[in-house]
């Protein structure tokens, strides 16, 4: 099924691209030539579902009912950014219904676990043609809770990493997180999978995770009564982070403010939250490496 071409939505989505590229996008940087689609990845789970079909009868219903997939119009809207930010040419628009009919179709011709949660990675190539690949099952749950243990350690990288395209928008070119791994876990000799590393741009201020968006409790002022207090904080796209969906969902909540944070006000231990729409929100120690 096609992309819709829609003006109003096509608009919508070039002032919101617009406004990004005038902020921090104005280097050149050449990508048209590069192989990448557009990729976001979404979380399926039954425990999410609130239509009005028994569990086992919705699961076999088509099309396949939007609130299984948490937080599903964040990642339209997504998709659609990196559609205009790209200029893939002759592309429409993405839908909630185009994207629902193709997971429907997906998942007829898979042999998935439908009634255990899965990722389910969402491509769209530079011609409009979407594949779905779906992994699973998923044995973490979807957390929501700030207040969630330690589980994850995280290392500030060794350097710091260009802002570019492809970690603003979401893509298969991972090759900014890809080497900020391998330089940052290479002398890591701790066997746990749960390791991440914080980038930091050019100036000095952290950006994300290689897989999350990032908060660090830091003062904030507020700005009619000048009141200081200690809130979560991440880092505005200004900075060259990746607009993660639920990145969006939580400021959209205002459960999070956006602030530069230098690594230079980064204490070693401290504790930070990393965030995804898959596995959501996961706390961890900060650590910081000899260079």
């Amino acid at each position: 099924m096609p992309l819709k071409k829609t003006a109003d939505d096509d608009q919508k989505y070039k002032q919101v691209v617009d406004n990004i590229v005038t902020k921090y996008l104005n280097e050149n940087f050449d990508w048209e030539d590069k192989d990448f689609d557009l990729l976001t990845t979404m979380r399926y789970d039954p425990s999410l579902y609130r239509g009005n079909l028994a569990l086992i009868d919705a699961i076999f219903e088509e099309p396949v009912d939007p609130s299984f997939f948490y937080l599903i119009d964040n990642h339209v809207r997504r998709i659609n950014l990196g559609i205009r930010f790209f200029g893939f040419k002759d592309v429409g628009v993405m839908t909630r219904d185009i994207l629902l009919k193709h997971i429907t179709e997906a998942m007829k011709q898979s042999d998935m676990d439908k009634l255990s949660p899965c990722k389910v990675r969402v491509l769209v190539d530079k011609t409009g043609e979407v594949k779905l690949d779906f992994r699973g099952p998923v044995d973490f749950p979807l957390n929501l809770n700030f207040n969630t243990p330690v589980t994850f350690t995280a290392y500030l990288d060794k350097e710091p990493t260009f802002v570019n395209p492809f970690t603003s928008f979401k893509t298969t070119n991972r090759t900014a997180y890809e080497t900020a791994k391998e330089r940052t876990l290479s002398g890591i000799t701790s066997k746990t999978p749960n390791l991440d590393v914080i980038l930091y741009n050019t100036a000095g201020n952290v950006t994300e995770s290689t897989f999350c968006n990032v908060a660090f409790q830091r003062d904030v002022k507020n700005t009619v009564t000048g009141q200081h207090s200690i809130r979560w904080v991440t880092p505005p796209l200004v900075s060259g982070c990746i607009e993660g969906t639920m990145r969006k969902n939580l400021m959209d909540s205002q459960l999070l403010y956006e602030q530069a944070i230098p690594i230079k006000s980064i204490v070693d231990g401290e504790e930070i939250l990393l965030f995804n729409a898959v596995r959501g929100i996961l706390r961890a120690k900060l650590l910081l490496l000899s260079k």
